[in-house]
């Protein structure tokens, strides 16, 4: 695993990058998510005096000597010498074409404030979420629980229904860590996974993944095709796996070919039991 690989953090669409290594926030993505805002840059939050009034306290509490540059607001201004850097609180990766400025979470939350009021009010919640996430796995998996429950809820889902796509989600996850086990996976450009889901989806729904969403009207990239079927629907999809399963592990079946007809299979006989009741549209493949 690349410990310097940036976690991701995500703004109405845009992307904000955090550094495993240490935890730094590129200012620069934040600064480019609230669209690139005139003089507002990470380098001309630096120069402001509030901001080295912070960078001079920071540098004076952690005993690390900063890397100061020379600026002048105009031709007649006087010459000041402001911290630019300081190691490990707020650094600039100068490589590349586009240099990042990247700074710790207190100083992040601190430049989002400049940027905007909205801007700020993300930052508070996002980065304070993601720092006590990190700490307690446990604290995240309920909350992202928890604004799972909710999003559905404001689609008006059911309580049943929001139990049965949980269990579904859970089922699904096993589901997957067989066919991993039994080797299904990328070969070249084919995607093991998809073609085994929707061998299912075939049967079960009457089309493939892709073909239903623009049925039903799903455009967005993140829509979920399970969150817009019914009760029955996924209490079929997830007898149809786990049916697979058993297939499966039984036989040891192995690689994508296999598991994919197991997969068909197992749907064909839970559409059989329900008399094709499950089916969003006819038979389209």
């Amino acid at each position: 695993m690349n410990k310097n690989k940036p976690k991701e953090l995500q703004y109405e669409g845009h992307v904000v990058h955090r550094r495993v290594s240490d935890g730094l926030v590129s200012l620069t993505d934040m600064w480019k998510a609230a669209g690139e805002p005139p003089n507002k840059s990470p380098r001309d939050w630096k120069r402001l005096d509030k901001t080295q009034e912070l960078l001079e306290n920071l540098a004076f509490t952690t005993g690390i000597s900063p890397v100061r540059v020379k600026t002048q607001r105009g031709k007649l201004s006087k010459v000041r010498y402001i911290i630019s850097e300081i190691l490990g609180i707020i650094e600039t990766i100068k490589n590349g074409r586009h240099p990042a400025t990247y700074g710790t979470t207190e100083l992040a939350i601190d430049y989002a404030q400049t940027l905007s009021v909205k801007f700020h009010r993300w930052a508070l919640a996002a980065l304070k979420e993601r720092i006590e996430e990190e700490g307690n796995p446990e604290l995240a998996l309920s909350r992202g629980r928890a604004r799972a429950i909710q999003g559905w809820k404001k689609q008006g889902k059911s309580d049943d229904w929001i139990q049965d796509r949980i269990n579904g989600i859970q089922n699904y996850k096993q589901h997957t860590n067989i066919l991993a086990a039994h080797g299904v996976g990328w070969q070249g450009h084919r995607n093991g996974f998809a073609e085994c889901a929707d061998a299912i989806n075939l049967e079960i729904l009457g089309g493939r993944s892709k073909r239903l969403k623009v049925i039903l009207g799903l455009t967005k990239k993140s829509a979920r095709l399970r969150d817009s079927l019914n009760r029955k629907q996924l209490t079929a999809l997830s007898f149809a796996e786990a049916l697979a399963d058993d297939e499966i592990e039984v036989n040891d079946l192995q690689g994508n070919n296999l598991c994919r007809q197991a997969c068909s299979q197992a749907a064909y006989r839970v559409v059989l039991a329900a008399q094709g009741s499950t089916r969003i549209v006819a038979y389209l493949d």
